[in-house]
């Protein structure tokens, strides 16, 4: 078979967004599953914390001006999906262009491409994903060895994608004028149709990964523990001080007045205005309070 004109790096950098995308798909259903991290979530994290100041505080400020001016609901909500959407995009943009400068690389070395460039970048590409994940679990329960075999196994497998489709793209007429003069027992469909196609393959997986994963999401929130009128948990809870040491109106009822709210507010009904992509996860038995600086007892 002749060999056509390597592919472009902008056909590498669709490449890399169509190999990008059911990773992430597969990647959030495993956190879902066995409680992985979801990489671009702790991609998104640790960017909160490392950019500037006035950086992040540009960005909220415009998060929620756009927010309030398109009337999107409720701002804490509504914030947090778009920095999910925003987290979710710069992993996808950054496998574009990652595919985009692996098929430069590529491009040098004239013929068919070995597994080892892309099992390579998919090796780094891992390595980074896996230590941000364990640095910023994003509320992430399983073991650190499990975490970090998923997030390798998983960027493995899309940088070996990567030069799969290199390959397929490079036995591929570039066009169906080209295509045209090929013998028809040996024509084949042009580039374009051969990633149109990859496109909507990918487009099932990731679509498939993603509703299975926000379904068990689902799941999980609807089996977290209810609460009742009052606003109290439901779910049985170590005894607190006022059951250990109970008050003189500890029988009373806590009703709210009509038209008022709850005299507890519901966990899940808080304004949340912390800076992680997921509520933290925090371990009763172990959690501390430091209180320290400009005190004369630190504690």
């Amino acid at each position: 078979m002749n060999m056509r004109p390597s592919p472009s790096i902008l056909a590498g950098a669709a490449a890399g967004g169509l190999a990008t995308a059911p990773l992430l798909a597969l990647l959030y259903l495993a956190s879902q599953v066995v409680g992985a991290p979801f990489v671009a979530f702790s991609l998104f994290d640790w960017l909160a914390r490392t950019l500037p100041g006035p950086v992040i505080t540009f960005g909220i400020d415009l998060m929620v001006s756009v927010i309030r001016a398109l009337n999107l609901g409720a701002t804490d909500r509504a914030a947090k999906t778009a920095e999910a959407a925003l987290a979710v995009g710069l992993v996808v943009i950054a496998g574009m262009a990652l595919g985009g400068l692996l098929f430069a690389l590529l491009r040098r070395s004239p013929g068919r491409a070995g597994g080892l460039p892309g099992l390579t970048l998919g090796a780094v590409v891992g390595g980074v994903l896996a230590a941000l994940g364990l640095a910023f679990p994003a509320g992430a329960t399983a073991h650190p060895v499990v975490s970090v075999l998923i997030v390798g196994a998983a960027c493995l497998a899309w940088g070996r994608a990567l030069v799969w489709l290199y390959n397929a793209l490079l036995e591929r007429p570039e066009s169906r004028a080209e295509a045209s003069t090929t013998p028809a027992d040996a024509r084949a469909i042009d580039r374009r149709q051969f990633l149109v196609r990859v496109g909507g393959a990918t487009a099932a997986i990731t679509v498939v990964g993603a509703g299975v994963g926000a379904l068990l999401s689902r799941r999980l929130d609807d089996a977290a523990p209810a609460v009742t009128a009052d606003g109290a948990e439901a779910a049985a809870s170590p005894p607190a001080w006022s059951d250990l040491n109970p008050l003189p109106n500890a029988g009373d009822p806590v009703a709210p007045a009509p038209g008022t709210r709850l005299e507890f507010t519901p966990v899940r009904d808080h304004y949340r205005i912390d800076i992680n992509l997921r509520p933290v996860i925090v371990e009763e038995d172990g959690w501390k309070l430091q209180v320290f600086g400009q005190v004369n007892n630190p504690l």
